[in-house]
């Protein structure tokens, strides 16, 4: 009589969380996601020593993990599409876990290659998949894509942290291993949880997310100006962050450690980013996206003739803002990509935004080969990128109603 009143309130507590349960996996996801993707480049400095290898060449195994991480979004979305959202999220868990354990046994570069390939291949699911499968399990995406986020940015910075103990304490092998044995574990509690679901609720909620009533032209028109919106911002926010280190040597005191001051900033933007994203559970998404890059553009121009503690502030705020942008961004692209091409569409947007990476570092270095003042000019360049962008989110169709009232809680089971 014990074990059916244990395994009854065991049964309770699964129904009454479905959706906090949904979001600690999908926070779990998007944490090992970027641990996994960003780690090798700590494990990397070890496997110089250990192999005797250099350490550019060593680096360049990651080149084809990378450009996996980017692309495969594509198809991993398209996959979502075509068999199921939370079967890809449990083939993320399986997929980091057991390569992540492949890069800790690999015994050539040739071996470790392949298996960073893999690390980048099945990271690549997340993105397209595990944030569209999020909104569709809330009434209150900002918040909850806020606080997804955070674990977002807590798995770049653990992966500098938890993989250094990790080799300061048992070696390299095992700074690759021990995360793949919890993603394992994280796969092994997720397909548990969505046998239940799947025998439990799904016969009583339907996919009830409702659609815009935009025409054709409305669509094409609102998925042309994201993309632009989306390459642009990207391109804006990534250029800050790639320079950042830099201009704070330049710019504040020889006193100041610069990585604690890099550290410091994304911190804080990490918190108050989840305050940024809750706006948009109150107000328009669109209204929301152009109301911050209006704030944007003022900062941005300030910051290229500011210095000390005030350009710590105000690239504290531009950072913040960045990314308090993502879940409008998210719910913007929801409501303009056909149902049957919903995760695909956040793969292209994955991709678009991943692109703006290598587009920032050339214009960068074109900026650096032609002028002195680079960073100055550089500066204007994104505030003048972020009125383009502000111009482009005020051209967005609207909608009959706020795209996050129709954010309802749907049913996603293997």
């Amino acid at each position: 009589m014990q074990y059916f009143t244990n395994k009854l309130e065991i049964k309770n507590i699964f129904k009454v969380n479905h959706h906090l349960i949904i979001q600690v996996f999908a926070a779990l996801g998007h944490f090992f996601t970027h641990l996994c993707t960003s780690y090798y480049f700590t494990i990397v400095l070890a496997i110089e020593k250990d192999w005797g290898l250099p350490y550019i060449n060593l680096l360049n195994l990651w080149t084809l993990g990378s450009l996996l991480f980017g692309l495969g979004s594509i198809l991993a979305g398209w996959l979502a599409d075509k068999l199921n959202s939370a079967f890809m999220i449990l083939i993320l868990f399986l997929g980091l876990g057991l390569s992540s354990i492949g890069c800790g046994l690999a015994q050539n570069p040739t071996f470790l290659m392949v298996t960073l390939s893999f690390v980048g291949l099945f990271a690549s699911i997340y993105h397209p998949v595990g944030i569209p499968w999020l909104m569709k399990h809330t009434t209150k995406p900002g918040k909850v894509l806020g606080l997804n986020g955070i674990f977002g940015t807590m798995g770049i910075s653990g992966a500098g942290f938890f993989t250094g103990l990790f080799i300061a304490m048992w070696g390299w092998r095992l700074a690759f291993i021990i995360p793949g044995v919890l993603c394992l574990i994280c796969g092994l509690l997720f397909s548990m949880f969505v046998q239940y679901s799947a025998t439990k609720r799904a016969a009583i909620q339907k996919n009830i997310v409702s659609h815009k009533s935009f025409t054709t032209r409305h669509i094409l028109l609102g998925l042309l100006l994201l993309i632009w919106m989306t390459l642009l911002s990207g391109l804006v926010l990534q250029s800050i962050q790639l320079v950042l280190p830099k201009v704070l040597s330049l710019r504040l005191d020889k006193n100041f450690n610069i990585g604690y001051v890099v550290a410091i900033i994304y911190a804080v933007a990490g918190i108050v980013q989840y305050f940024g994203s809750s706006l948009i559970d109150y107000f328009s998404a669109r209204k929301i996206y152009s109301f911050f890059y209006l704030i944007q553009i003022p900062l941005i121009y300030f910051l290229a003739g500011n210095e000390g503690i005030f350009f710590i502030i105000l690239a504290t705020l531009i950072i913040t803002i960045g990314n308090s942008l993502l879940p409008a961004e998210s719910i913007l692209i929801s409501s303009f990509s056909p149902e049957k091409y919903h995760n695909l569409s956040f793969g292209v947007r994955f991709v678009i935004s991943f692109s703006a990476q290598p587009l920032a570092i050339l214009f960068i270095s074109w900026l650096s080969q032609r002028y002195t003042n680079q960073f100055y000019i550089l500066f204007i360049i994104l505030a003048c990128c972020s009125i383009a962008i502000l111009t482009l989110s005020l051209l967005i169709p609207k909608p009959n109603l706020k795209e996050t009232r129709d954010m309802l809680p749907v049913q996603d089971s293997l």
